[in-house]
This record gives structure tokens, sequence and C-alpha cells, in this order.
């Protein structure tokens, strides 16, 4: 995206981000300094020089100009932190890292289109991971979460003024948060101008008509869109993301019940990144990403037992026998409790 941005400025093109608001969705120091200006919760800031103590951990170190979970690490004791400060600054292209306490909470992200200077919300939705992993691989994704009342009321208005304030005048802006129950607040982490990596652009414009490929590229062809800003809305459908993973370096041997979603889900959008035959290798800090199932339901409940028909239908097996994949296991959606 940098590189598209410096070209479009060089050849005096439009542009759907501008060079303001690229840096702070490029260094996350800056954005912390701006979440401050704003009333925005951050969380609790460390550095090498005033560095964190046993009792401050966990604390996460990360790049400051850096993203796809490269280089983070996640210290649950004093002992990590000076590999976590290594590994973070030779992900940064800049060398600078940011050291915070570590919220333990569900990932909550919003997301927003600006035209002409407007900003409006057009979603909300609670992330997870499994419960006992210690992993950056998202598993679920889905919308109408429990936050929504507390961002509408205390944080969606110091947002807008945020995203004015940093120079979005026209494109998309989702945030990354983390929700803690003990607080009761949600923290900002960064922000970001793309489109999400779950799909749920996808979800977005079948549901509410909220088109973000079109709004992009209305914006980078001709600096201006049509599009029709909807104001958001609760209620509705729930729209759910569900990212399987393998952990297991092996070679696929089989893929069953795939053919068996489009019958079940609604509003389906399956992506496959894997296929019979494949190689899967080694990641260290991330899994191999199978399958991203984009499909949407009436009720949280519904959204449950479609989750558990996933799991129970779908397997990838590998040239022993042995399904590799990593199913979301989370309390809510065990089988032993009822549909």
């Amino acid at each position: 995206m940098e590189t598209a941005l410096k070209l479009a400025e060089r050849l005096g093109l439009p542009f759907y981000i501008s060079p303001r608001a690229w840096s702070y969705v490029h260094d996350k120091l800056e954005f912390r300094k701006m979440c401050k200006k704003h009333g925005l919760p951050v969380a609790e800031e460390f550095s090498e020089e005033n560095f964190p103590t046993e009792s401050d951990c966990p604390v996460i170190v990360k790049p400051a100009d850096n993203c796809f979970n490269r280089g983070i690490t996640i210290c649950e004791h004093i002992d990590k932190f000076g590999e976590a400060c290594r590994l973070a600054r030779e992900n940064s292209p800049t060398g600078k890292i940011v050291i915070e306490k570590y919220i333990r909470g569900n990932q909550f992200n919003t997301s927003y289109i600006i035209v002409d200077g407007h900003p409006e919300l057009i979603s909300l939705s609670e992330t997870r991971v499994n419960p006992d992993e210690s992993t950056m691989c998202y598993c679920l994704s889905y919308s109408r979460t429990e936050w929504e009342a507390v961002y509408l009321e205390k944080y969606d208005k110091k947002v807008r003024k945020l995203l004015k304030d940093i120079g979005f005048a026209n494109g998309i802006a989702f945030f990354q948060t983390i929700a803690d129950k003990e607080t009761g607040k949600i923290y900002f982490l960064e922000v970001n101008s793309r489109l999400d990596g779950l799909g749920l652009f996808n979800m977005l414009k079948e549901a509410i008509g909220v088109d973000q490929i079109k709004l992009i590229t209305d914006i980078s062809l001709d600096g201006k869109t049509d599009l029709t800003i909807v104001p958001y809305q609760t209620g509705g459908r729930v729209l759910c993301t569900y990212c399987i993973w393998s952990h297991k370096p092996c070679v696929i041997a089989s893929i069953r019940g795939v053919q068996e979603l489009s019958a079940h889900l609604e509003h389906l959008y399956l992506h496959m990144n894997c296929y019979e035959g494949m190689r899967l290798e080694e990641q260290k800090e991330k899994g191999n990403l199978l399958f991203t199932i984009n499909f949407s339901t009436a009720t949280k409940e519904q959204m449950i037992e479609k989750l558990r028909y996933i799991n129970r239908t779908v397997s990838v097996l590998d040239t022993e026998g042995e399904d590799i994949m990593v199913r979301y296991n989370g309390p809510e959606i065990q089988e032993n409790q009822p549909s």
C-alpha cells in the first residue's frame, strides 16, 4: 500500500488514503499518541529504558511499523523480554518497537467508511482464538457482539473525530482493539486502511449493501464515489467468519465434507487455501490457514449450531490418516452443551 501511495503521489493520481492518514496506519507509536489526545484507552506502555518487571507480565512486544502478526511476542515471564525485543526490532523497517501491557480479552474490530470527510460506522465484530492455544491465529469472528452498546455509547463519536484529525477523507478504516471485561474498557491497538483479511467485506456487501471494493476503486480512479453511506443499525443478521488452521507440517491426502457446506450455510463464501497433495511446511509464528468460511445466520444461537456442524462435517487428513484441522473449541460451541 505504501508503494502504491507513493506512486500515486508522483504521478499526480488520487488514492484512497492520504499520506497523513497513512503515517498513523504505519506507526503504532504515533497512533497511540493520537488515541490519548482523543480520550481513547490504550494499554500501559513500557520502553527498553523503563522496561517491565516480572510483576508487570504478561507484556506484548511488537514492531511499531509492521503487520501480519510478524515479530510479535507475548512475554508471560520477563526472561523472554530480551529475545522478544530482538525479534520485534528485526521485523521493524525502522527498528522501532512497541512494549505494552498484554490485555487478556477478546479482539474487537470496528470498521468505518469515509466519504467526503464523513466517517460512518459499518460493522462491529468480535474475534476469538482457541482458549487452550498460545497463538496469534484467529479462529472465529462474528458481528452482533455484546460490546456493541458500550462501543456506541463511549467510543464511536471519539473515533469519528480521530479519523478526521488524522486525515481520513475518503476510503476505509478499521480498528483493532481489545475488549477487557475486568475494566469494562475497549483498548485501541492500531488502525488499518485496507480490506479486512477475514472476508467480512463480502458479507457486508451482502448484508447492508456497502461495497468497500467499489469505494476504494472509485476513489483511486476518480478521487470520488457515488457510494451511498448507510448509517449503522443495531440488530440484523450475525455475520460470521470461521478460519481453520493446521499447525502440523505434512502432505494433505484427503479433504472431506466441504461440498456439503453449501446446502447448510446461508450467504456462504468459502476460501480454500489447501488441496489434496499439498505439502504444508512448518510455520514458526503462525500455522497454515486451510479454510476461511464466511456465512450468516439470524441469531448467535444459530451461528453456534452451524459452527458445530462445520466441525463435525469437514476434515483434512494427512498421509497417515490423521485429521490435521485445528477447530475452534471455545466453551460456547462444545457439543455437550444444548443446541
